[in-house]
């Protein structure tokens, strides 16, 4: 009974659903956690710290190892490692001048453990999320989701119920070391699963820069997509903090980190889901192609509404339990961030019809209108508006975008 359950074709991809929700749930709960146990301010450093978790890896890297996991798919293994190894070795090369920039200036400011925490974490994060884009181009869907749910959930779990019973560990730093331990334990949980490839006799005789390099100049494009879609990303919570201050910066986490959990359930659930149907629809006739797009428009829509208002109605409930009178007093920001959401999740969908046609060239061109509004309007309504610009921003951001993007869409779904 127990192995044809566990045999079934079904069983993993439910498992694997459950490990990003958990690790969606385990996030939201931390911010929740510091916010309710340690402060506002707290939580926006540890805001500002997971957005230079993918910010940093993201420029440092130049979308090498993004690129080159296209190619791992028909390799062998002796290549593959031969190449991680190469790729390893750059990032290491040019994470060292970093850390020791970051070091002196703890030293200076008197907290060189916690920059020190940071730049570890840092060079694990990047690791970590390149580990985890390797894993899935190898068909490795269900070791890539377990090892990531370590490195984002599992600690997660287990650090609140630690510093829920011992005060002691409510810090930052804590929370920092519980984040690097699952990124460690995470990374041997990889080198345990690839235990048998050739660590040991696979080396390039080109040098590491040469061959990154080499690498870099196909991945131009790419990198310059990924630079401008993390940086319309996170850019406005350091907007908000130098004009608003850490206090606020925690309270947009909070509700930015909700919209993003249910963006993020949406994909997997919704969007992911349709991107091959859409991909094949393409190719078999115009109308099929235009059924899929209205049909996704329409799931999409549907859920990302109920999603809204339980979101909406759940966080006004649990508000009295929190005790924190600045959540209360911003709350009604959070209903624009999370209209905000589901204008987010349509274009999304409009994105698709780029997805589908290979147009890379338009979901660039529309990422790059979203971070020039993104930009304009924080620096424009932060000043005047305070937290309630950073509200309205993320709505229009999101809105304009979306526009563009169906703009386009509507464009290739016409000729």
């Amino acid at each position: 009974m127990l192995s044809s359950l566990l045999g079934h074709r079904l069983f993993r991809p439910l498992v694997i659903m459950n490990f990003r929700g958990l690790s969606l749930v385990a996030k939201f709960a931390l911010t929740l956690f510091i916010a309710h146990f340690m402060s506002f301010e707290i939580l926006g450093l540890y805001g500002l710290i997971a957005g230079m978790s993918l910010i940093v890896p993201t420029v440092i890297s130049l979308s090498i190892m993004y690129y080159y996991s296209r190619d791992a798919v028909t390799q062998s293994e002796f290549q593959i490692t031969q190449n991680l190894k190469h790729y390893t070795r750059f990032i290491s090369a040019l994470y060292l001048p970093l850390a020791a920039i970051t070091l002196a200036y703890g030293y200076y400011s008197d907290q060189i453990i916690l920059y020190a925490l940071i730049v570890v974490l840092l060079f694990l994060e990047h690791l970590g999320n390149d580990i985890y884009s390797l894993m899935l181009n190898l068909s490795r869907p269900f070791s890539a989701n377990f090892l990531f749910f370590i490195r984002t959930g599992l600690w997660i779990f287990i650090y609140i119920v630690a510093a829920y019973f011992m005060p002691a560990l409510r810090t930052l730093e804590s929370v920092l070391i519980g984040w690097i331990v699952g990124d460690v334990v995470a990374l041997a949980g990889f080198f345990y699963t690839t235990r048998h490839w050739p660590w040991r006799t696979a080396t390039l005789p080109q040098p590491v820069f040469q061959w990154a390099f080499g690498i870099f100049k196909k991945a131009k494009t790419l990198y310059g997509f990924n630079l401008v879609f993390t940086a319309a990303q996170y850019l406005d919570r350091y907007l908000i903090t130098f004009f608003l201050g850490l206090e606020l910066t925690g309270v947009y986490v909070l509700f930015w980190s909700l919209c993003s959990a249910l963006s993020n359930l949406t994909r997997t659930g919704v969007v992911q889901i349709a991107r091959p149907a859409l991909v094949k629809g393409f190719h078999e006739s115009k109308e099929i192609f235009h059924a899929l797009v209205h049909k996704c428009l329409r799931d999409t829509g549907v859920v990302t509404i109920l999603m809204a208002l339980c979101a909406v109605g759940g966080l006004y409930f649990i508000l009295p339990y929190l005790d924190k009178p600045l959540l209360t007093e911003w709350f009604m920001i959070f209903p624009i961030m999370i209209l905000s959401f589901v204008v987010g999740m349509i274009g999304e969908v409009w994105g698709l019809v780029f997805y589908s046609q290979h147009r890379d060239d338009l979901t660039l061109k529309s990422y790059f209108a979203v971070l020039a509004v993104s930009l304009l309007a924080n620096l424009s309504l932060l000043p005047t508006i305070g937290l309630w610009g950073a509200g309205a921003a993320f709505l229009l951001t999101n809105l304009i975008g979306m526009i563009i993007q169906q703009i386009y869409a509507k464009k290739l779904l016409q000729g």
